[in-house]
């Protein structure tokens, strides 16, 4: 076997089959800037992808659901109210529901001043309590 005026692979292929990557790589068939190219595209197939998975439907049951058919349910909250933790002057809060054939509402409230720590029991008792200072 004579020698050719052909450079010769050192790794030869078929005809029309495609050259391995890393013989790109090697050769120069990727730059830099198509590399570059290729990742911006990757990442701009996959938003529509991302939306997809971040995109939902946040909702609240009050229980009425759960409670089945002819039930009542009802739901209430006092939320940023500032009675709870260190409270530095007056502070009361009051919160009522009421559900239901023949139910009713009381109001059950507490309100201490200057008192320092103040343990506040509630019940349906109707208790009056009155801190005098001492002299």
């Amino acid at each position: 076997m004579g020698q050719s005026g052909h450079a010769t692979s050192r790794h030869p292929r078929a005809v029309g089959q495609p050259p391995h990557p890393l013989a790109l790589l090697r050769t120069g068939g990727f730059t830099m800037a198509g590399i570059r190219s290729i990742r911006v595209m990757a990442a701009l197939a996959s938003l529509p992808l991302a939306a997809a998975l971040f995109t939902g439907t946040a909702q609240a049951d009050n229980g009425a659901g759960a409670a089945g058919t002819a039930s009542n349910a009802a739901l209430a909250g006092i939320l940023g109210s500032g009675v709870g933790g260190s409270n530095l002057g007056n502070s009361s809060t009051a919160q009522q529901v009421a559900s239901g054939f023949g139910a009713s509402n009381q109001n059950n409230g507490a309100q201490a001043n200057g008192s320092g720590f103040t343990a506040v029991g509630q019940s349906n008792n109707h208790d009056s309590l009155i801190y005098n200072p001492v002299p």
